[in-house]
């Protein structure tokens, strides 16, 4: 400030011509010997304004502002750059300020404090105590009720605090400077600073800290190299922190802990510094439109039984994590963005819990959110997008219920489950994957239900190792590596899912897996619809399985699976090929519509096929190769030259057909049951002819008046029309 005048001004105080207070007494005071302020505030009347000239005073003692209204002033800086400066000296320990303000009205202006310091050994008290005294030097200590005005001071303290408020003090602190400190600003007690404006930085411990009950507001400030944090809420303070910008730091900058409820809204944090935040202890701050960037740890690190909301911030560039949530940690977590970090971008550890809704997790070298231990959390509307990792991993005994979520174009797998983790899946979208979309291997299990599961390069669904996840009605389709990889021992159950599109096999089961697929439709494949090979097993009931490139079914290797009331339709090759070794067990199955054979078993390959009904249109029903063995009985083969073909070396044992005569109905296991499968089968076929006269036989190499004549009648609903047993051929063919 360049005048006493502009200085009286700045702080709202009228002047006379010669820059007198029109308010009461003023002093001016010279530097001279020692003790110097302290003799003129010893006798000092309200409302007095004392100036300070240019030079030095050194004041051994506390120096009390009691009067109300006292004005402390220096006067304005000379023309070689000398300036009025206080230095206050200590001998031994010891906790008392400089300056000490208990009037209810005091202003402090154009003031500079510089190397007030303990001589002796005392040292601060740790970061975060919730003590009142704080057994460290100050230069400046506000208590009481004071309302006092600092504005325009500079500080430099070695070992104490720069301003320290108190009790239940209400100032307001501008456009000071304070450095060197132990700590910048103390707030603690019941105070209720408004700290704005302010430059802060070079501190041992932090360039601001409130403690105990301390509310206020610290708005607009510049703080940089705090030792432990540049900014610290502790206790069960609930000072707001507002607009400030954090620049290098040795340790974090925002440190939140004990129980503090602050409110830290529109901060940068910037420069170097290990984590831009840190919430722990019990803490439950509200953290809202927070910048933060290139942190060296992680961009927050929420620990201890934290709590808090967490809303709108943006986390960029961080060396660690993007955001750790560790320990019995359950914040809400929502609005979020984080990116470009080294590591992933979402951290759940130990017994963490939380909230997770509506953020975005992009564009981070590892995963975009990554649970372990025993963390579970709700992740609802997330975007999890374009990381060099994985989309979300999971591992140990993990859960947690994710809803409603994007995870798209990840470099590994969108969803990896591992270990003996468990999520919920519901209503997720896990699409564009440069790898597998779900990965679920090791011991995992979980549920997942409707999610949209789709063009994911290698793979839609992976199923691996012994887990055992259920997966009920989602739509797993359009992969070129395939729409489900079932591999090891896996005992998943897939049921009511629609699996279409893929590339390769829409379904894979492999290795020693035991899946049950009940109730899917699996259709439009560009390659086979259903691959069961290896030692696997399994059960798969109820699936209607339509319009693949090649075969519908393929059972290979030592393969042992049971197919039971299954529609296999419109394959571009056979229905079902069995071949190798394997022995399944198809029962209750239709086959119909298929460009090729509707069975073909080949190798020596050894099936138990009963009861099945083959509607093969010339086409090929039940084809036996030369090796072929098995079982078949009960089945409903069209008749053609076509229906059935047995090679030479078959060792299959096919039964007899019943005794001519003897009607449908004494066959309970077909009698509406084969209406409705053929029904079925017959509204997957297209075209479906206006009129069809379709003749069957229960096994072929018999007597041709062992038949069952059928006619079916295209109405709107594809209604099976007539179902009539017939006595002879001749019968038949005249119907």
């Amino acid at each position: 400030v360049s005048t006493i005048k502009d200085a009286m001004a700045d702080v709202g105080m009228e002047t006379d011509a010669k820059g007198a207070s029109l308010r009461g007494p003023s002093v001016f005071v010279t530097p001279g010997g020692t003790g110097a302020i302290a003799k003129v505030l010893l006798n000092a009347l309200p409302f007095t304004t004392i100036t300070l000239g240019i030079g030095i005073f050194v004041e051994p003692a506390t120096l009390h502002l009691r009067a109300n209204g006292l004005v402390l002033i220096s006067e304005a800086q000379a023309a070689d750059g000398s300036s009025c400066v206080i230095v206050g000296s200590r001998e031994g320990c010891c906790s008392t300020p400089l300056l000490h303000i208990e009037a209810a009205q005091c202003t402090l202006s154009n003031l500079h404090i510089e190397h007030a310091f303990c001589v002796a050994s005392c040292r601060p008290r740790e970061l975060g105590t919730n003590d009142s005294e704080l057994g460290q030097f100050s230069a400046i200590r506000i208590s009481g009720e004071s309302q006092a005005l600092i504005a325009r001071c500079s500080i430099s303290c070695r070992q104490g605090c720069g301003i320290d408020v108190g009790g239940s003090a209400r100032p307001t602190i501008h456009n000071c400077s304070v450095e060197a400190c132990s700590d910048g600003f103390i707030l603690r007690d019941s105070s209720a600073a408004t700290v704005r404006q302010n430059s802060v930085r070079n501190c041992t411990s932090s360039c601001i800290k409130s403690m105990n009950h301390a509310e206020g507001t610290v708005h607009d400030n510049c703080f940089e190299n705090g030792g432990h944090a540049c900014l610290l809420a502790a206790g069960s303070s609930s000072t707001s922190f507002i607009n400030n910008k954090i620049g290098d730091t040795k340790g974090c900058g925002i440190r939140l802990c004990d129980e503090t409820t602050a409110i830290v809204e529109g901060n940068h944090v910037n420069g170097h510094h290990m984590n831009g935040l840190e919430a722990g202890g019990s803490s439950n701050a509200m953290v809202k439109g927070n910048t933060i960037k290139g942190s060296s740890g992680s961009g927050m690190v929420l620990h201890d039984s934290s709590n808090g909301v967490f809303v709108n911030n943006d986390i960029s560039g961080s060396v660690l994590a993007g955001v750790g949530i560790r320990d019995r940690a359950d914040p809400i977590f929502t609005g979020n963005r984080v990116s470009h970090g080294a590591g992933s971008g979402l951290v759940l550890l130990d017994e963490a819990k939380g909230v997770i809704d509506d953020n975005r997790f992009f564009k981070n070298t590892c995963a975009g959110i990554g649970i372990k231990g025993n963390a579970c959390g709700l992740f609802n509307k997330n975007t999890v997008c374009d990381n060099a990792g994985y989309g979300v991993w999971m591992q140990d005994t993990a859960s947690g219920t994710f809803q409603n979520n994007l995870v798209e174009n990840n470099s590994k797998a969108g969803f990896a489950v591992s270990h003996q983790a468990a999520p919920t899946l519901h209503s997720n979208r896990i699409i564009g994957g440069q790898q597998v979309g779900l990965l679920i291997q090791n011991q995992a299990h979980g549920h997942y239900e409707a999610n949209i599961i789709s063009h994911n390069k290698s793979g839609n669904v992976m199923l691996l190792g012994s887990s055992s996840g259920t997966l009920l009605k989602n739509l797993i389709s359009h992969s070129t590596g395939g729409g489900v990889i079932v591999r090891g021992e896996n005992r998943s159950v897939l049921s009511f899912n629609t699996v279409e599109g893929n590339s390769r096999a829409n379904i894979a089961v492999l290795d020693q897996a035991k899946p049950i697929f009940e109730e899917n439709l699996i259709q439009n494949g560009l390659g086979r619809g259903l691959v069961i090979t290896g030692t696997a097993a399994g059960q798969y009931l109820g699936n209607t399985i339509r319009s693949h490139a090649l075969a519908g079914v393929y059972v290979g290797g030592n393969a042992e699976p049971h197919l039971i009331r299954n529609i296999v339709c419109e394959s571009g090759a056979s229905g079902i090929v069995v071949e190798d070794c394997a022995q399944p067990h198809i029962s209750h199955n239709s086959m119909c519509g298929n460009a090729s054979a509707a069975v073909a078993v080949q190798g020596t390959a050894a099936p138990v096929m009963e009861c099945n009904i083959v509607l093969h249109n010339g086409n090929g029903g039940i084809w036996l190769g030369e090796k072929a063995g098995g079982i078949f009985t009960g089945n409903r083969v069209e008749e053609s030259p076509k229906g059935w073909r047995i090679g030479s070396h078959v060792t299959a044992r096919v039964e007899s057909p019943v005794a001519l005569g003897v009607s449908l109905s004494s066959f309970p296991q077909y009698e509406q049951e084969l209406r409705d499968r053929i029904e079925n089968a017959m509204q997957y076929c297209r075209p479906l002819p206006r009129l069809v006269n379709a003749v069957f036989v229960q096994n072929p190499g018999v007597d041709d008046k062992s038949t069952i004549g059928m006619v079916f009648i295209k109405f709107p609903s594809n209604l099976l029309h007539t179902c009539e047993t017939l006595s002879n051929t001749s019968r038949a063919a005249n119907f």
